[in-house]
């Protein structure tokens, strides 16, 4: 019987921080800001602010001669260019494709950004692809889970959700039923009223547990 996997996109198929900590070295090379200058970027990136403020920031401490606008216009237009696939995923994706599954995209953010990162042969492998920013709803609202599953035929309970975000996707699988594979990176799991059904390292691991069912 076909099944329905549902992924995540950003830190699950594509490695989008080591994309702005690779932005962040380049722009700190490129206009001699030097380890210092990283340093600030890092922490800005990690500090709880609204990124206009950390924008504000960065141009006030170099005087970079940008409106906030423009350095963050300049900052996504490199990250989306930055943002790769991690080792392995196209083929483990493929491989689970030909096995029968129906797949599905299902990330937070804005069609005309995250297309962008669906290259290399990945936005073929999908059946079909759910945008928060086109849905009107964001992860871990339920709605959006139900939309990607009724898109590819399929009941949500019926379905995997394969993601990095505890509190996206293993929620929002849990809000629909289905079942969950949490890719760690490594990380311990948050303590949650929820669990995820599976917890794995990568998403290649995720994709090969799903091939073995």
């Amino acid at each position: 019987m076909r099944q329905l996997a549902m992924f995540d996109l950003d830190d699950t198929l594509v490695d989008h921080t080591g994309a702005i900590d690779r932005v962040f070295i380049a722009l700190a090379e490129e206009r001699s800001w030097g380890a210092e200058g990283l340093a600030f970027l890092r922490a800005e990136q990690a500090r709880p602010v609204d990124n206009i403020e950390s924008l504000n920031l960065i141009i006030e401490k170099y005087g970079t001669g940008e409106t906030p606008d423009q350095l963050a216009d300049l900052l996504n237009d490199r990250v989306l260019d930055a943002s790769i696939m991690f080792d392995g995923v196209l083929t483990a994706l493929a491989r689970l494709r030909d096995a029968g599954w129906a797949l599905a995209l299902v990330t937070n953010g804005y069609e005309v950004s995250q297309r962008r990162k669906l290259r290399d042969g990945l936005l073929e492998l999908f059946d079909t692809l759910c945008f928060s920013g086109t849905q009107g709803v964001w992860k871990p609202d339920p709605r959006i889970f139900v939309a990607a599953a009724a898109n590819a035929g399929f009941p949500p309970e019926s379905a995997w959700v394969v993601g990095d975000s505890w509190g996206n996707d293993v929620a929002g699988a849990a809000a629909v039923g289905a079942r969950s594979i949490w890719v760690s990176h490594g990380r311990t799991p948050p303590t949650s009223p929820f669990a995820a059904d599976v917890i794995v390292p990568t998403a290649v691991d995720a994709c090969d547990y799903l091939w073995s069912l």
